[in-house]
């Protein structure tokens, strides 16, 4: 079983790849508002971090968050889910992580000035279908 740095290792190193064929690209790649909409279409699956980055939130959102939070504490997984509380876990993730999730039709967490223009994007470019943030 690979722990969560070599896990996170692995992924970092896979977003690095340079893909320009939707054909080849997946839910493991760096997020590309061109390529996703040419791959999928009304499916949007992602968390943004502080920095405005996407990533796709995979395998499910809260286990995205439940990894960062990992990676980010230095903690095992049972570590942080003892931690935890047992209500309103999902926005102690999100605020332990500095992250947002993001769906095609709503988004959940407060977003930071980065968070909004990422957001912003995700509207213009089609694929968060929301009127206003």
């Amino acid at each position: 079983m690979k722990t969560v740095d070599e896990y996170y290792e692995y992924h970092v190193n896979r977003k690095e790849l340079e893909i320009t064929d939707p054909k080849q690209y997946d839910l493991y790649h760096k997020f590309d508002p061109k390529l996703h909409k040419q791959k999928y279409i009304h499916y949007l699956e992602v968390v943004i971090d502080k920095n405005g980055v996407v990533h796709y939130a995979v395998p499910s959102h809260q286990e995205y968050l439940i990894f960062e939070c990992c990676r980010q504490m230095k903690l095992s997984r049972d570590e942080v889910l003892k931690k935890a509380p047992v209500y309103d876990f999902l926005d102690w993730l999100m605020k332990q992580t500095d992250l947002i999730l993001v769906w095609s039709d709503n988004y959940l967490g407060k977003p930071n000035e980065k968070q909004k223009e990422t957001l912003q994007m995700l509207i213009d470019e089609g694929l968060l279908e929301i009127e206003h943030l």
